[in-house]
């Protein structure tokens, strides 16, 4: 068994309290936004402008991580507080909101500024995501987030009540340890626009989905609502699943495409003139 490393605070700035999850989510934003600044360099696209698709994506998912928090996991918090609860974005993230938040806020970007390569930015956030989520998930570990049912496992984390498991733990070691040297190696294979979302999709779903079965009851305090015995975030690792699948099977029935030109970056300069 681990030992419980819950913490509550780390120091104050003032009076304000300085708290791991936030320090280390705030760590992972910026450590997202520098690796995908550098993918975008490799990649032939402009500082300036992949910092305003980060912009419109970023913004964008943790607006929709609050609000699919409040509606699917903490309905009782919107009876009791009413609408207001909704305005409350620190108050609770769901990381499947997040995705899909993510990608509408990409998808608005692509066509508002009509993006002519929108994969090869997309796969440049991606990157960043997967380096970005690891400090995410390890602050989930430390303040014990998402708890998960009484286990022997010997990954288990003792607590109050006896050992569980520790699904932000199990995250960061799977970001760490799979995620993370998947992305690295395709990028040194300098594989075709697509792959790295199919790669990913593929890999974190199935273990998302099944791992969700090892979360509380939504009887439990702390526990996740179930929909016909699924969590919201597996149905959204179903339809995720579903489009890599449908991603593969584009990318092998469509011809290699040639590599963006030059002026991915000479387009951009234009249209800011």
């Amino acid at each position: 068994m681990l030992p419980d490393i819950k913490t509550i605070e780390l120091f104050h700035l003032g009076p304000v309290p300085i708290h791991p999850f936030g320090l280390l989510v705030a760590t992972g934003i910026l450590a997202g936004r520098a690796f995908t600044i550098h993918r975008a360099k490799q990649a032939g696209i402009e500082p300036e402008e992949m910092d305003e698709a980060i912009l419109y994506t970023v913004i964008s998912a943790f607006l929709f991580a609050h609000l699919t928090e409040a509606v699917f996991y903490h309905p009782d918090q919107i009876a009791q507080q009413g609408l207001i609860y909704l305005l409350k974005v620190w108050k609770g993230l769901s990381s499947f909101g997040g995705f899909f938040g993510g990608i509408f806020g990409f998808l608005f970007f692509v066509h508002r500024k009509k993006v002519r390569y929108p994969l090869l930015y997309a796969e440049c956030i991606l990157q960043g995501l997967v380096l970005g989520w690891i400090f995410g998930r390890l602050g989930c570990t430390i303040v014990f987030d998402h708890p998960g049912a009484l286990s022997n496992f010997f990954l288990a984390f003792e607590q109050p009540g006896g050992a569980r498991h520790n699904l932000g733990f199990y995250e960061f070691l799977f970001t760490l340890l799979i995620l993370l040297p998947t992305i690295l190696f395709l990028h040194r294979l300098k594989v075709r626009q697509g792959a790295y979302i199919v790669a990913v999709l593929i890999l974190y779903t199935p273990m998302r989905f099944f791992m969700d079965f090892l979360r509380l009851e939504s009887a439990e305090p702390g526990g996740d609502m179930r929909y016909l015995g699924l969590t919201f975030a597996q149905y959204g690792c179903i339809l995720l699943f579903i489009l890599s699948l449908y991603l593969a099977i584009r990318l092998r029935k469509t011809p290699l495409p040639p590599p963006p030109p030059e002026p991915v970056l000479k387009t951009y300069r234009q249209r800011k003139k």
